[in-house]
């Protein structure tokens, strides 16, 4: 019997909530380009500015756009909600009647946890970078979600999560859905 989204989507959130340490995998990183985040272009747009580092008054339903995520599929409208020790809003696509399935998108919002706090989902933890900002990231998956942590200062960051997409092209799309987030996030 599969799970309900709504339980799968509180793993997630709960897998992502923990701040004890976790494990890393040693040396440099070792990501698949379809795994690397999408090299932005052009310059930091003005979003990037502000207090370093200061997501306290960061909306996370204002850091997705519905015809940025039309570009993956037909999700319906934000649901803002807490999500452990973040602030979260989540996208549902409309279900695919052939497949069975809707994905899953979540952006958190985490004002007291830095990216050194990200567990490893069960695929290891992939440390990069976006291109177009120099804004560290942080990419772990397992066979449900891909997640993309995006740094805002040492202490703070924000996730964006994609669940139940095509396994194939799900962090390459996570990654891509992370770079226009980072283009909404102060400097850190």
């Amino acid at each position: 019997m599969p799970l309900p989204w709504r339980f799968v989507g509180a793993v997630v959130v709960l897998a992502l909530s923990v701040t004890a340490c976790s494990s890393t995998k040693q040396g440099a990183p070792e990501m698949a380009d379809s795994h690397r985040p999408v090299p932005g272009s052009g310059e930091p747009s003005l979003g990037q500015t502000g207090s370093p580092g200061n997501v306290r008054k960061v909306d996370p339903c204002s850091l997705l756009t519905a015809a940025e995520l039309d570009e993956f599929g037909d999700f319906g409208d934000p649901t803002a909600r807490v999500a452990g020790q973040g602030r979260s809003c989540m996208w549902q696509e409309a279900a695919d009647s052939a497949a069975g399935k809707s994905s899953l998108v979540d952006v958190i919002v985490f004002d007291n946890a830095g990216t050194d706090a990200v567990p490893d989902l069960g695929n290891g933890r992939r440390n990069g970078s976006i291109d177009s900002s120099g804004r560290d990231v942080v990419q772990t998956a397992n066979e449900i979600s891909c997640v993309v942590s995006l740094a805002v200062g040492a202490d703070s960051r924000v996730d964006v999560i994609l669940s139940h997409a095509d396994e194939k092209t799900r962090c390459e799309h996570a990654a891509r859905l992370a770079e226009q987030v980072d283009e909404k996030l102060p400097l850190g």
